[in-house]
């Protein structure tokens, strides 16, 4: 099972002949099935979760153990063009890893999107350097600058 940074996952298990159920690494209530779940709470990093369930009458065990991964986001964005004219605007490209379920692009131009991803998409009028920054699941991820192309009149 992999869940995707911050989110959390259900732990179910049901074991047929046990009169009861522990862990070390989550609560079971001592409960030989539950299909329901219990949750590992927010993950941020990969965790090994192990279970032992006993029958009563023969003392024998049964261990089964899972590993919830966790991926981190990750994405990236960028523009056709690092510099333009005063006034111009680029074209942007953006897509977050396929496990994320938001993103957010922001620009400081007062450009905004929330789309998962983007091609082509027209950033609006660019007049000084500009920052796009690409969120995904609320996670700054990736940014692309552009810049105002100077004239060599201008000097």
């Amino acid at each position: 099972t992999t869940v995707l940074s911050g989110a959390s996952a259900l732990l179910t298990w049901n074991s047929s002949n046990a009169d009861s159920c522990t862990s070390t690494s989550f609560t079971t209530g001592g409960a030989a099935d539950n299909t329901t779940g219990v949750s590992t709470g927010t993950l941020t990093a990969s965790k090994n979760y192990a279970i032992d369930c006993v029958q009563n009458s023969s003392g024998n065990h049964a261990y089964d153990n899972v590993t919830v991964a966790v991926n981190t986001p990750s994405g990236d964005i960028t523009a056709d063009k690092e510099r333009v004219q005063s006034g111009d605007s680029v074209l942007l490209t953006w897509s977050c890893n396929p496990e994320s379920t938001t993103a957010q692009v922001t620009g400081s131009n007062s450009f905004t999107s929330s789309t998962l991803s983007g091609t082509d998409v027209d950033s609006g009028a660019i007049t000084t350097q500009t920052v796009f920054n690409l969120m995904c699941q609320s996670v700054k991820v990736d940014s692309v600058i552009v810049n105002i192309a100077v004239n060599a009149d201008e000097f």
